[in-house]
């Protein structure tokens, strides 16, 4: 098959002019230009178009390794600058580490946290904070290099600066042979890495550059950075490499064709290359430079790629070629041989044709992307001795619960490896079902050989929870109720509420002596965790029960001597009881005291002599237990 060679007219690399000006951040110093004998032309707003070399920059990743931040930098990559082994470095200074979220209250506030741009945990890139005057990040003499080649000099640039900061931003410059060819410009606190860089051709006689990235923007407050993947490759024609089949069945010839894409060869020159360890190595394929490889028969796996100079005598030079993709062989077997054991009672299809008995068969089939095959099957019937199994039952714990499980033990005459199903969802290698409703279940058991036993089981609702209060109870203030609590399980907790009025609120049998009706509600708890409620409304009847008598006889003769406020078990205390005469003089005072009880009543006399017969005034002030205070007045009339 014929290479197809495309030429793009308006490549990158061919530059109408030798020295340009530019206004935006991409820029040529034309003076400086003018005496640049290294180069022939530069494209510094572009990238290279086509497919690049190996990178020549062997350390511009900066490495890896388990230190957060290097002790030392051994290369000394920044010439212009000192290191420091403890961040965040300062004005001047820079550190080789792979994170820079751990660098305290200065780095965290102002900077961003970032590691290197790659996805190596351990990766290195080199943190600077930029001095106050221009200084060389990195610099790197290149030799072994080919005159009029296309190379492309990059490098990965983060400003370190939070957004929003407003602070002096970055701006490198790139320069061949102390001549600036490309200046970033502006570098935003946007918190990304971004690329930057340039192609430019070398010149005739050229085999050694000086290659440097160095800051222009003046340091002090801002200006710090992040450098990463600084790389210089050679850049050539885009390749692309196809098999003349894409998909090769064994035993087939097979050939690779390459596309050539762009004009940056004059006079290209080609070398295949094999690899047969999963392109850990390299060696060339003797006799195949040209554009289409001939393979014959390839192994399955064997890797190849395309090597492409601008002559043969820079083939050899990893610095004047580039590298196409790599194509790995991938061939389609025509031999298979499959081994299987099934069940009595199965069947066991290959292709068209169906067994069910033990012995050896042989198909002819058409595999994959029509390739023809040969499929030796040996098979096994193994007998069905019919699987046993015990169910392990566990009902929910309350009921209407969804915790209830099964699960399956004791599994017998089968291969030994089994799954299971319930009710006909897909198989699981765990014997255990769970969060389960009360219901019928069927549990499958199928083994490695597809023979299989159905169980049946059920889950029921256990006892429920029951807590009885008795009816509504109707009391008089002050009096006391037991409520008597029946629960038909095992409890772990109770709870009454409102607690008020309640001897106790977390026992079984509360006393409940309310100041006004009250409805209490228990919430009871088992040892399962099951919770069930119940409540009993205590009505109170405030009908105030004092009895003040209107008449008695202090005589002495042990009845009726004394003059005594009586009262039920509302009553909390006597404020205060007063008795006056028809003048209105207080003939008795008494002051907080209990009811019922003649020593605190009035027994006739006044400071030891006995008060005339007739007719008393009364004036009674009584707290009941409902926490409500009422005046009682009326007379009293003493009789001899």
């Amino acid at each position: 098959m014929l290479t197809r060679i495309l030429v793009i007219l308006n490549s990158v690399l061919l530059c109408c002019s030798l020295f340009q000006w530019r206004t935006s951040s991409n820029y040529f110093s034309s003076k400086e230009n003018i005496n640049t004998p290294s180069i022939l032309s530069s494209s510094p707003d572009m990238f290279c178009d086509g497919t690049l070399g190996e990178n020549i920059f062997t350390d511009g990743d900066f490495g890896s390794g388990p230190e957060t931040n290097l002790s030392s930098d051994v290369n000394g990559y920044a010439p212009g600058y000192d290191y420091q082994p403890s961040p965040p470095p300062n004005d001047g200074f820079y550190t080789i580490t792979s994170n820079t979220t751990f660098w305290g209250s200065f780095a965290n506030s102002s900077w961003v946290n970032t590691g290197d741009n790659s996805n190596d945990p351990n990766g290195y890139m080199m943190v600077i904070n930029a001095s106050f005057s221009p200084g060389i990040f990195y610099e790197n003499t290149v030799d072994n290099l080919c005159e009029n080649t296309t190379y492309q000099f990059t490098a990965d640039v983060i400003n370190l600066i939070k957004p929003g900061l407003n602070m002096i931003k970055p701006n490198l410059e790139f320069l061949i042979d102390d001549v600036v060819l490309y200046s970033t410009g502006i570098i935003v606190e946007d918190g990304s890495w971004n690329t930057y860089g340039f192609t430019f051709v070398s010149a005739p006689g050229i085999n050694e550059l000086k290659l440097t990235v160095r800051n222009s923007a003046p340091g002090g407050n801002g200006n710090d950075l992040a450098l990463d993947n600084i790389e210089f490759r050679a850049c050539g024609p885009e390749i692309i490499v196809n098999t003349s089949i894409e998909f090769i069945c064994d035993g087939e010839t097979a050939s690779l064709e390459a596309d050539i894409i762009g004009t940056q060869y004059d006079t290209p020159y080609f070398q295949w290359q094999l690899s047969t360890d999963g392109g850990l190595n390299w060696n060339d394929v003797a006799g195949a430079n040209n554009e289409e490889l001939f393979i014959g028969v390839p192994v399955d796996g064997d890797e190849y790629r395309l090597l492409v100079s601008n002559s043969s005598a820079t083939i050899d030079n990893p610095k004047c070629r580039v590298i196409s993709n790599v194509k790995e062989i991938e061939i389609t077997p025509i031999y298979f041989t499959h081994f299987d054991t099934i069940c009595q009672g199965l069947t066991f299809e290959v292709g068209t044709s169906t067994y069910d008995a033990s012995g050896v068969y042989l198909d002819s089939l058409i595999a994959t992307y029509n390739c023809d095959s040969i499929v030796t099957t040996h098979l096994t019937v193994a007998p069905d001795l019919g699987i046993t199994a015990d169910l392990e039952i566990m009902n929910p714990f309350c009921p209407s619960d969804g915790n209830g499980s099964i699960t399956v033990n004791n599994v017998q005459n089968g291969s030994g490896q089994y799954v299971f199903s319930i009710d006909g969802d897909p198989y699981q290698a765990i014997p255990v079902f769970e969060f389960l409703q009360t219901g019928n279940y069927s549990i499958s058991i199928l083994d490695h050989y597809g023979c299989e036993n159905t169980l049946e089981a059920e889950l029921i609702d256990p006892n429920p929870l029951m807590v009885n209060l008795g009816e509504d109870q109707v009391i008089s203030l002050g009096y006391e109720y037991i409520i008597p609590t029946q629960v038909n399980l095992p409890i772990d907790n109770i709870i009454w509420t409102p607690e008020a009025g309640l001897s106790c609120s977390d026992c079984l049998n509360p006393v409940a002596s309310p100041g006004e009706t009250t409805t209490y509600q228990v919430t009871v708890i088992d040892t399962k965790g099951c919770v069930t409620n119940s409540s009993i409304t205590i009505s109170v009847d405030n009908t105030r029960k004092v009895f003040i008598p209107n008449a008695f006889s202090p005589d002495g003769d042990g009845y009726n001597d004394y003059f005594t406020i009586n009262a039920g078990l509302d009553v909390e205390s006597i404020i205060s009881f007063e008795v006056y005469n028809r003048w209105g003089a207080v003939v008795f005072s008494m002051k907080n005291f209990q009811p019922n009880d003649d020593n605190f009543g009035w027994d006739g006399y006044l400071k030891g002599k006995k008060m005339d017969s007739g007719v008393y005034v009364y004036n009674a002030e009584i707290l009941f237990k409902d926490g409500l205070t009422e005046r009682f007045t009326g007379d009293v009339t003493v009789v001899e």
